[in-house]
């Protein structure tokens, strides 16, 4: 068995090697108005998060579940370019979700939205707290 520690070590390192390539954005997801400050946040293939084109940082695994839920669950109305502000209040907080299949946009509060919109947004809260600053 000396020959178990090579082939290991390289099968190691063509797994570390991977592709070469980064592992691109899953979802971007931008709010702005809402009585708070605007900000960005930022979720890419492999798990990390930003806020505000900052450092990124792992995000807990259920968040990063989440995110692929919601990017999935966008999918047709990112197709579509949709938009759900219908019925909003005046001076609700604004999204728009950025996937690789396009963009959606919805305001709190808006009538007829989906519920893939309602965990756009509970998924922007989680992110939020993951990679903006304390206090954000």
């Amino acid at each position: 068995m000396r020959w178990a520690p090579p082939i290991v070590a390289a099968l190691t390192a063509a797994a570390l090697a991977g592709c070469g390539g980064s592992a691109g954005d899953l979802i971007a997801i931008s709010t702005s108005s809402g009585g708070g400050p605007p900000y960005h946040v930022l979720v890419t293939g492999d798990g990390q998060g930003s806020c505000n084109g900052g450092k990124e940082h792992a995000l807990p695994s259920a968040h990063v579940l989440d995110a692929r839920d919601v990017e999935r669950r966008l999918t047709k109305y990112a197709q579509e370019h949709a938009s759900f502000t219908s019925g909003a209040p005046a001076g609700a907080r604004t999204y728009t979700a950025s996937t690789k299949d396009g963009v959606v946009t919805w305001a709190e509060g808006a009538r007829g939205a989906p519920p893939a919109i309602a965990k756009g947004i509970v998924l922007t809260q989680e992110l939020k707290a993951d990679t903006c600053p304390p206090g954000f």
